[in-house]
């Protein structure tokens, strides 16, 4: 029950998120402290659903994890359950995780609206976690 919901919440969020690619434009994100506050919020639940589902299969395949999230798409690459770039992009977006979940010390947008047309790597581990 609990993967299916965040299997939902993941594909709701990157719906939302090539939407807001789509639709809003830099100079917007950048000035508009609600569109900020929805692409930021989307972003986290996209970025977590992954996360958490990568830590999940680790779980079922006995993987080591290690203490960091990031190591949870390097331990699937090493497994060959993803590609071993796709692991590594995919680790760089669990620390840009932390930037948004502790808000240190401020997030910045221009970076935020870089990550919007970077979402094709979570795309790319929603698609294999449909293939599961």
């Amino acid at each position: 029950m609990v993967r299916r919901e965040r299997r939902q919440a993941l594909q709701e969020a990157l719906d939302d998120l090539q939407r807001y690619r789509k639709t809003f434009s830099r100079g917007r994100l950048l000035v508009e402290r609600d569109l900020q506050r929805m692409v930021l919020q989307a972003l986290y639940t996209a970025v977590q659903a992954c996360l958490d589902e990568a830590l999940e299969i680790c779980r079922q395949r006995g993987l080591d994890t290690g203490s960091r999230y990031r190591e949870a798409f390097i331990a699937l690459g090493r497994d060959g359950v993803i590609d071993a770039e796709l692991a590594a992009r995919l680790a760089d977006w669990a620390s840009f995780r932390n930037v948004l979940a502790h808000f240190y010390p401020v997030v910045d947008m221009k970076r935020v609206w870089d990550a919007l047309g970077e979402i094709e790597d979570l795309l790319a581990f929603q698609d294999i976690l449909q293939q599961d």
